[in-house]
């Protein structure tokens, strides 16, 4: 009888957490936010830069604060393939170079890092082709400048799950774009190109969902732990 109702909590664990613990998940999840945290290396975001003075640096942003991606609900647009719009809100991150010193990124305010998630099969969500079109600000405080870009430049993977950990994304070889300065917009003083982004050990934040599957199972665990003591200790006062 203890068996049957042990297998039925676990049971009722997995199908509760939609068996994320076994497998991928083969279908898009509904909208919502999804925030990721970089404690360190291996995850980073890296991009060649060429500043004022014919400068060329490869920057490595190893400290990635946080990135944060807004998505909408998955929808068939008539191709037979879903798809779900997305768009990157927030980036946070810090890194040190030798030339450079310190220097820091984050999303642009003034435009949208829009991007789209697409089924490659008409029988599965996943893998799916994914980009965004990316904006973004570079403060070099050793320099004493700041720059950004006005033309978006793309990002893409293959991804196999959301959050897509593990998944690079990365820009085309030859895509490059313009560099200005943020106190003077009319001035470029550079441009960006080979962005590469490398989700390696990127941790989703819990939503209050999965936080009460969290204390769901740390409560079964919990009760799977009294029981295995309690039964040794009946055992044991028998003998």
């Amino acid at each position: 009888m203890r068996n049957i109702k042990f297998m039925t909590l676990v049971g009722a664990a997995v199908l509760l957490t939609g068996g994320t613990f076994l497998v991928h998940a083969e279908d898009f999840p509904p909208a919502g936010l999804t925030t990721f945290l970089a404690p360190g290396p291996p995850s980073y975001i890296s991009a060649t830069v060429f500043l004022p003075g014919d400068t060329l640096v490869i920057i490595q942003a190893r400290r990635v604060a946080s990135i944060t991606i807004n998505r909408g609900d998955p929808f068939d647009p008539g191709d037979g393939l879903r798809e779900i719009p997305a768009e990157i809100i927030a980036v946070s991150g810090h890194g040190f170079d030798s030339l450079l010193g310190d220097f820091y990124g984050q999303e642009s305010p003034d435009f949208n890092s829009v991007g789209l998630i697409k089924a490659l099969s008409p029988h599965a969500d996943f893998p799916a082709e994914s980009y965004f079109d990316v904006f973004a600000i570079l403060e070099f405080p050793d320099l004493g400048i700041t720059v950004f870009n006005k033309d978006p430049l793309r990002i893409e993977a293959v991804i196999f799950d959301i959050p897509p950990i593990g998944d690079p994304f990365s820009s085309s070889p030859y895509d490059s774009v313009l560099l200005y300065d943020y106190n003077d917009p009319s001035t470029e003083v550079g441009w960006l190109t080979d962005v590469y982004v490398y989700p390696a050990t990127v941790v989703p934040i819990p939503t209050l969902t999965e936080w009460g599957l969290i204390i769901f199972c740390a409560l079964l665990f919990g009760w799977m732990a009294w029981m295995v003591v309690r039964r040794k200790r009946t055992v044991t006062a028998g003998i």
